[in-house]
């Protein structure tokens, strides 16, 4: 399958990035495409490949892609465009998972692909464990993987080092010289240019044009760095290059009575967490130790705050005379209720603010003019609708937990990077398919960030709710405490809130460790 440029231009408000492009790109050619920085290369690439729609103009398919082609025109991104939750091999699984094949034909091809891109013996490990030329491979494999009829590579070897550089593009002369692909190649480096591209496009500066198109016959597998044909090629691409390039102001170099020599003092570190759980317990030790030690000297007057040893026993007496897993089971059933509702439903219509234009319009404002209530204010409308008993108590809690994860989740969904929604779009994948596989699973740090607030919200109305008409609750247990004042009974309460709210706060770090162990 060829590819045709036809008139090709485009803009961006009322900047002319490219104009009148006409391109043929021939089955089986690399076409390289250079030109100077801000020219509109990799806009040209993106119109081809359909990420973007020209201002005028069109590219044309001539001819029919392979039968076995899962995605004709496929896209190889400049930063890999991995997902960091996906191994090796489930990178490549992604694009080929909504294709009607069996579980053995999807297992033979990635297979094969990490076998041709010499990546078999690292298909289980995540990108944070590759370096950058293997992940490159990776991306380079995901896009072999669906045997495309033209490969569209956007500056695939500009993030590595010229080591790292010179045998990635071994590899892919080794892979053209196996099985002849056709690619757009485009790029900054004018020695991949001559190395890998059977036509070099010169485009001009902007807006761009086609200046030159350079033909370049010495078959792929015979070219080599030193060769001089080569390095011709190479210098009168850079004096093109070098008339199209802007000229820039040069500043005066400084003398040497103007330099000063000072050392480079270290400014780096600070921001890397390591755990330190013992640190958190000793400090909880220690303001106890602190409080009894208050207590017995007299400093502290148990009318105003009571020992910890006698709140300890108020705890003992009220789990002797069996009301102790009443309180709690009744706080935990209704907390449980409310909050697993309110976060699904947070969950759902935050995706689908985060996702729709309609449903952003008219439900952001109402989150935005509804979440600073005070939701304990809205406890006796929630007594009257639902009732004095269980109905309200959950209501209070699931309108608490609803909001924060709302605006958590579509936060999160803004600020998934859209390069991994392109390259799931450039695979055609289905849209169901890349919210379910590119955008939760990137939002979901921030999903989770918004449950730890949900839950703490939780906990507050909780007492809240159960402080009217409940007979059993923490809540209920704190509030007959100070009705009586009894203080010890009210620390006790405290008390159960607080590791109440320490279970809770590990429960979610277990689940952040778990669903997000790709980040570690």
């Amino acid at each position: 399958m060829d590819l045709q440029v036809q008139d090709l231009s485009h803009q961006y408000g009322g900047l002319a990035v490219l104009d009148g492009i006409n391109l043929r790109i021939n089955q089986g050619q690399i076409v390289c495409v250079i030109g100077p920085s801000g020219c509109g290369k990799s806009t040209l690439l993106r119109l081809i490949g359909g990420l973007e729609k020209p201002s005028a103009g069109k590219v044309l398919q001539i001819g029919r892609p392979p039968e076995d082609s899962l995605n004709p025109l496929t896209y190889v991104f400049q930063d890999f465009a991995l997902l960091p939750w996906r191994t090796v091999s489930g990178n490549v699984s992604l694009v080929l998972e909504g294709h009607e094949m069996s579980g053995a034909e999807r297992a033979a091809r990635i297979d094969d692909v990490l076998a041709r891109t010499r990546l078999s013996d690292f298909a289980k490990a995540l990108p944070r464990q590759l370096s950058g030329g293997m992940r490159q491979r990776v991306a380079i494999a995901r896009a072999l993987s669906v045997n495309p009829a033209v490969l569209l590579m956007d500056e695939p070897l500009s993030a590595l080092d010229s080591q790292t550089r010179e045998l990635l593009m071994d590899d892919l002369v080794s892979l053209w010289t196996r099985e002849a692909f056709t690619s757009c190649y485009v790029t900054h480096n004018l020695a991949e240019a001559v190395r890998l591209g059977h036509k070099v496009v010169v485009l001009s500066r902007r807006p761009g044009v086609i200046r030159e198109i350079v033909d370049i016959d010495i078959p792929l597998a015979e070219r080599q760095v030193s060769d001089p044909r080569l390095a011709s090629i190479q210098q009168s691409l850079w004096d093109m290059m070098r008339e199209e390039a802007p000229e820039i102001p040069r500043a005066d170099a400084p003398t040497n009575s103007d330099q000063v020599v000072q050392e480079v003092h270290f400014r780096g570190g600070g921001f890397n967490t390591r755990p330190r759980a013992w640190i958190g317990v000793a400090v909880f030790i220690a303001l106890i130790a602190l409080w009894q030690a208050g207590s017995r000297s007299g400093l502290i007057s148990p009318l105003i705050l009571p020992a910890p040893s006698e709140a300890f026993e108020a705890f003992m007496e009220l789990a002797r005379s069996g009301n102790l897993w009443p309180h709690v089971s009744a706080s935990l059933q209704r907390l449980v209720l409310g909050f697993s509702a309110g976060f699904v439903l947070g969950v759902t219509v935050g995706t689908a603010v985060g996702l729709s234009s309609i449903a952003r319009a008219g439900i952001s404002p109402l989150v935005s003019a509804i979440f600073p209530i005070p939701k304990i204010a809205l406890l006796p409308l929630f007594i009257i609708w639902f009732g004095i008993g269980e109905g309200s108590k959950v209501a209070t809690i699931l309108f608490g937990s609803f909001f924060p994860t709302v605006i958590a989740t579509y936060g999160g969904i803004d600020n998934v990077d859209r390069t991994l929604i392109r390259m799931g779009q450039s695979f055609n994948l289905s849209r169901f398919d890349i919210i379910r596989k590119i955008i939760l699973p990137a939002a979901l740090p921030a999903i989770l960030s918004g449950m730890r607030i949900a839950a703490s919200i939780s906990i507050i109305l909780l007492v809240a709710a159960e402080m009217i008409g409940a007979e059993y609750g923490i809540g209920a247990y704190v509030l007959l405490a100070g009705n009586l004042m009894a203080t010890d009974q009210l620390l006790a309460g405290v008390a159960m809130l607080s590791v109440l709210g320490l279970l809770v706060s590990f429960l979610i770090g277990w689940a952040e460790r778990r669903l997000l162990s790709w980040r570690q």
